[in-house]
């Protein structure tokens, strides 16, 4: 196996630090804007029908980040739905939401890196 110069272990950081940049730019997308892009209709009491199974009263609704269907009692977030929807990885539907919504999907920059970095020192701290 060729050596590519960088350790596993650095190499598993990075991209836990790229799915935490593309998680943190995901919260910043309305729940309920992004599922009527991917095709829900809500009515006037907040309802949509579910798209994970037959029904004909709607029993899909959001709350807050959530998402809940009382029929078939599935809940979760947005990228719960998106692999649910398309049958993705939680790395590719991490992936298409960010490519979907117009979010930076690209590497890290070092800067970025070292603001997370800060973050992750000063929540430890106050703890």
């Amino acid at each position: 196996m060729k050596d590519s110069g960088r350790s596993f272990r650095s190499d598993w950081k990075s991209q836990n630090l790229t799915r935490e940049l593309k998680e943190s730019a995901i919260r910043s997308v309305d729940i309920r804007t992004a599922l009527e892009r991917y095709g829900l209709s809500f009515n006037m009491q907040g309802a949509a029908l579910c798209p994970f199974h037959k029904e004909k009263t709607a029993s899909f609704r959001v709350r807050g980040r959530f998402w809940h269907c009382f029929g078939c009692n599935e809940s979760g977030e947005l990228v719960k739905f998106v692999r649910k929807m398309f049958d993705l990885s939680y790395d590719d539907a991490l992936e298409t939401i960010c490519r979907d919504f117009g979010l930076n999907s690209a590497k890290p920059t070092i800067a970025d890196l070292e603001r997370l970095d800060r973050f992750k020192i000063e929540r430890y701290n106050k703890r």
